[in-house]
């Protein structure tokens, strides 16, 4: 149910919570305690797949440039990748009810596994002979 929305990570320890629509950060908050939230690493990934890696200042001047590929350690799971990066997002992709413009469009990097000692291994002391 809640798979597909975004969500933020909380300013200290694990896990992520769902965001409100119009989350606001402001110094005065921050100084009153506020939680400061920021977007978890796959929101920022789906999010660079439709707009590039470019930043706002390039886009005026360049196309969108987009990450070929992503590689993930020991926790990957295919699907799990795909859905988290990029299958989430819907066509037509619409922000505020309105098409994204061209020359932005979803694209699919492609995900592959790193290949190597799992970190288990890396953990266990070695004999010395």
């Amino acid at each position: 149910k809640n798979a597909a929305l975004l969500r933020v990570k909380r300013e200290a320890g694990p896990g992520s919570i769902l965001a409100r629509e119009k989350e606001e950060l402001t110094f005065d908050g921050i100084q009153q305690g506020a939680p400061a939230l920021c977007h978890a690493c796959s929101d920022k990934i789906a999010k660079w797949n439709v707009l590039g890696i470019q930043g706002s200042l390039l886009s005026m001047l360049l196309p969108p440039i987009y990450i070929c590929g992503i590689i993930v350690g020991d926790l990957f799971h295919q699907e799990h990748i795909e859905r988290a990066i990029c299958g989430r997002l819907k066509q037509p992709l619409l922000v505020n009810a309105v098409a994204v413009p061209i020359p932005f469009r979803l694209h699919q990097p492609m995900a592959l596994q790193a290949r190597g000692e799992k970190r288990s291994e890396k953990l266990k002391p070695k004999k010395h002979h």
